[in-house]
Parts: C-alpha cells; sequence; structure tokens
C-alpha cells in the first residue's frame, strides 16, 4: 500500500480518509490446461470442464466436455464408422440436418464460414442458432473422415456468450486437436 503525506503548511490535523474497498474480481474460468484422450484423437481441455464419453449407436463414441460454471458452454465429439459420403461435407451437412430434425426451435447460420482450421487441417464447417429449454445457443459443426471414422465435433455456448467463449476456450481446444 502506498500512503501520500503533505509536508508543511498549516497545522490543521485531518483524518485520514478511510481507502475504499475495491470489489473482489470475479473469477476467470480455469485456461486450457488437461488433456482428453478419446477415442483416435486428444485435445487440451480447462482443467475445471468436466468430460464424459459413452458408447453411442451403430458403432459410434459419444464425448461430451462441458464447463463446470454454465451447462450450456461445451464441446461434444461424435465419432462413427459407416458414414452415407465419402466427401467430409456432404458427411457434415447430413450429420447437420439429421440433428438439427431433433432440436425444436433450429436454424442454419449462414454467416458461419464453410471451412475451419482445427489443427492446421482444413474442416468443413456449418453453423445453427437453436433454441433448447428456453435458451438460445449458437452451434458450430466441424466435420472430418479419418481413417474409416467420421468425427463430428461440435461447439455450442449461448448466443450471448459465443464470441467470447469461441475466443477463450473452442479456438484453443481446436488448435490442440490430434489424432492419436
Amino acid at each position: 500500500m502506498i500512503v501520500l503525506t503533505a509536508c508543511g503548511g498549516a497545522s490543521t490535523t485531518t483524518a485520514a480518509p478511510k481507502p475504499t474497498p475495491k470489489p473482489t474480481a470475479t473469477p476467470s474460468p480455469t485456461a486450457i490446461g488437461k488433456t482428453f484422450q478419446g477415442k483416435g484423437f486428444t485435445i487440451d481441455v480447462p482443467r475445471d470442464w468436466a468430460s464424459q464419453t459413452a458408447p453411442g449407436t451403430n458403432s459410434t463414441m459419444n464425448t461430451s466436455i462441458t464447463s463446470n460454471t454454465d451447462p450450456n458452454i461445451g464441446v461434444a465429439i461424435v465419432s462413427g464408422t459407416g458414414v452415407p459420403y465419402s466427401d467430409d461435407a456432404q458427411t457434415l451437412n447430413a450429420a447437420v440436418n439429421s440433428e438439427l430434425k431433433t432440436l425444436g426451435s433450429s436454424k442454419i447460420d449462414t454467416t458461419v464460414s464453410s471451412k475451419a482450421e482445427v489443427a492446421g487441417e482444413a474442416w468443413p464447417q456449418a453453423g445453427a442458432l437453436v433454441t433448447v429449454d428456453g435458451t438460445k445457443l449458437k452451434v458450430i459443426y466441424l466435420g472430418k473422415l479419418h481413417m474409416g471414422t467420421f468425427y463430428l465435433v461440435s461447439i455450442l455456448a449461448p448466443t450471448q456468450n459465443f464470441d467470447q467463449a469461441n475466443q477463450q476456450f473452442f479456438q484453443p481446444m481446436l488448435k490442440s486437436f490430434k489424432w492419436a
């Protein structure tokens, strides 16, 4: 603490003002710091996020990685074999259309670029705006066929927080993605 005093002048004494307490800063979420080992891949995730992997149907594996502070912020990775197309973009579009049919209120987000870089590779991507249980979410889907398995990565966050979550969490996570 730095204390400033005045020297000289009149000999009046005045009580020093009490310092105004500073508000406590809101703790920021833990930075990327642990590696998650999925089926055929690794990805670095925030230390305080939860992860869960469960078998799906038709030779698929479902991985869910979510924030412990907001369950609407997270990444889902579904991997599966027996995909209908050999083209990544066609397979991604089929997967996205299938998923959007299961979600009540949804529409394609045409502002999303058709390609993104994941760990140095170009992946096709698509975006959607969905409403789940009254919460408006932005979802970005990325897809890649690798060694006979198609990987569908979905990143999602509430619409009003998506850009911040994308910069703080999703982009560092996608850059860390590696085939195992």
